[in-house]
């Protein structure tokens, strides 16, 4: 597994550290606004159409069906996402997310696939946490992870292979619709 050092953390137990104010006084926001400066939306279309592949690979190989340990991990992780969407904790929201995901293609057992996978994320972050802004994708996030719990706990994997693309999707278009309010429509005729 990919180490990072979680920056963010290092506000946790601070005065009003679950606000998004104190975390944008903290430099929170800084890999959004790096993103949005160094990726252009091409690039962002070519690591979601990659991460997308990689992702439902991992879904077509993890082995069902899946332990009720695995599925009670996945539970409560959606259970702090949620929690934490509610709240408007957003530095919780993104960690819930992350280690959903991570405990989630994990089950796939490729040890090479799920650190492709991870590195991928980790390029994607300031763009996936842009898209937290919109409370709608949130809820979508909340109950795509909830959709998935429950089509791996029916060994539905095809269920769970059309959640894996549809939950990607959000971020990269909020991103892209960013992008063209800034700096104008970089597919001219599209």
């Amino acid at each position: 597994m990919a180490v990072f050092e979680p920056v963010l953390l290092a506000q946790v137990g601070k005065a009003e550290s679950h606000t998004l104010r104190a975390y944008e006084k903290a430099g929170g926001y800084q890999a959004l606004k790096k993103a949005l400066k160094e990726k252009t939306p091409k690039e962002v279309t070519e690591i979601y159409a990659v991460r997308e592949e990689l992702e439902v690979m991992a879904a077509r190989i993890l082995p069902l069906p899946v332990g009720a340990s695995d599925l009670a991990k996945l539970d409560e992780l959606q259970r702090q996402h949620s929690a934490a969407v509610d709240a408007g904790d957003m530095l919780t929201v993104f960690y819930a997310n992350l280690h959903f995901h991570q405990t989630l293609f994990g089950l796939c057992g490729n040890a090479c696939l799920i650190e492709t996978i991870e590195r991928l994320a980790q390029k994607v972050f300031g763009i996936r946490s842009y898209a937290n802004a919109f409370p709608e994708a949130l809820d979508s996030a909340r109950r795509d992870h909830v959709e998935m719990v429950r089509a791996l706990r029916a060994a539905r994997r095809d269920d769970l292979i059309a959640l894996t693309r549809r939950h990607l999707k959000p971020s990269p278009e909020a991103y892209i619709r960013a992008y063209e309010r800034r700096f104008g429509n970089p597919f001219p005729g599209s």
